[in-house]
C-alpha cells in the first residue's frame, strides 16, 4: 500500500510539470507595465472626479432642499407667528372690551347704589322731620285736651307745625311720589282758615281732624328703620295700625259733624275729602293679615277645614 502512495504521487508531480512546461509563459516589459498603471490611475483619478462631482452635486441638492425647508419653515412659522400676533391682538382687544364693559356696568351699580343709599338717607331724614311734626302736633292737641292751652293757641301751634311739614315735604319731594297730599293740605288750609276765623263756634274741629297725627307718630318712627326685622319697625307698625282705624272713626264722626253744621262750601268740600282720603290711605292689606295671623282666627279656619272635609 505504501508502494501505490508513493506511485500517485510521482504521478501527480509528472503531471503538474508538464502542464507548467506546456503553458506559455508571458513576456515581461517595463513599458508594457507603465501604461497599465497609467491607465489605471486616469481610471481611478476618472472615477474619484465623478465620485466628488456626484458627492458635489447630492450635497448641493441636500443644501437646496434644506434651504427649502428652512426657508418654508421660516414661512410658517412667520405666518403662525402673524397668526398669534391677530389672535393676541384680537383677545387683548376682547379682553379691554369686556373690563371696559365691566367698568362701566361697576359705575352704574355703584351709581345705583349712591342713589339707593341716598333715597333710604332722604327716606330717613324725612322720617325725622315728620316724627318730630307729629309728636308736636300731639303735644299741642293733648295740651288743648288737657286744658293746658286754649283752641287759639292749638290752631296757631298746628299751623306753624303745617308749614313746617308742608315744606319738608316739597324739600324731599313727598309731593310727587303722592299727589293727595296735595288734596290733603288745600283741606287743611280750608279747615286752618275757617276755624281760626271762627274759632270760637267750629274751631274745635280742628284738634279733632289733627288727631290723626297720633298714629302717623308711629308710621313715621316705623320709617326711621328701614330694616323690616328691626325690633323698633315691627313695635312702631302694630302701634300705627292699633291707632289708624279708631282715629279714621273720630275723624269720619268729626267729618259729618261739619257738614251738619253751617260752613262754606270749600269747608265742605274739606270735610267730605278727609274720611275719603283716610279710607284710601288706610293699609287695608296689612290688617288683613293681622286679621288672619291671630290665633283665634287661625282656629275658626281650622274648624272651617275639619267641617268641610267631614
Amino acid at each position: 500500500m505504501n508502494q501505490n502512495l508513493v506511485n500517485m504521487g510521482n504521478t501527480s508531480t509528472k503531471e503538474a510539470s508538464e502542464r507548467t512546461n506546456s503553458s506559455p509563459s508571458p513576456i515581461w516589459t517595463p513599458e508594457h507595465s507603465d501604461d497599465e498603471s497609467d491607465d489605471d490611475m486616469s481610471t481611478l483619478a476618472m472615477k474619484t472626479k465623478k465620485q466628488r462631482h456626484s458627492s458635489i452635486e447630492s450635497m448641493a441638492k441636500i443644501g437646496d432642499i434644506a434651504k427649502q425647508n428652512i426657508n418654508q419653515a421660516i414661512h410658517a412659522s412667520r405666518e403662525t407667528a402673524s397668526q398669534y400676533k391677530v389672535k393676541a391682538r384680537e383677545y387683548i382687544h376682547e379682553k379691554r372690551e369686556s373690563a371696559k364693559w365691566q367698568l362701566y356696568e361697576a359705575r352704574d351699580q355703584l351709581e345705583k347704589t349712591k342713589i339707593k343709599l341716598q333715597k333710604i338717607a332722604n327716606k330717613i331724614d324725612f322720617a325725622w322731620w315728620m316724627t318730630a311734626c307729629n309728636f308736636s302736633s300731639s303735644i299741642v292737641g293733648a295740651a288743648y285736651f288737657a286744658n293746658l292751652i286754649s283752641l287759639r293757641r292749638n290752631i296757631e301751634g298746628e299751623i306753624i307745625i303745617f308749614v313746617v311739614k308742608f315744606a319738608a315735604e316739597i324739600y324731599y319731594g313727598q309731593l310727587k311720589k303722592d299727589p293727595l297730599l296735595l288734596v290733603h293740605h288745600a283741606s287743611a288750609i280750608a279747615m286752618f282758615q275757617f276755624g281760626y276765623s271762627y274759632w270760637e263756634t267750629v274751631g274745635f274741629h280742628v284738634p279733632l281732624y289733627n288727631t290723626i297725627h297720633f298714629p302717623l307718630l308711629f308710621y313715621n318712627a316705623r320709617n326711621m328703620y328701614p330694616e323690616k326685622t328691626h325690633k323698633n319697625h315691627i313695635l312702631a307698625q302694630k302701634l300705627f295700625l292699633w291707632t289708624w282705624l279708631p282715629v279714621c272713626f273720630m275723624r269720619l264722626g268729626t267729618s259729618l259733624s261739619a257738614l251738619s253744621t253751617p260752613m262754606p262750601m270749600h269747608v265742605h268740600l274739606g270735610a267730605l275729602s278727609i274720611p275719603i282720603l283716610d279710607y284710601m290711605w288706610t293699609p287695608w292689606h296689612r290688617y288683613r293679615r293681622m286679621i288672619d295671623g291671630h290665633p283665634w282666627v287661625k282656629t275658626l279656619k281650622k274648624k272651617g277645614r275639619s267641617q268641610e272635609a267631614g
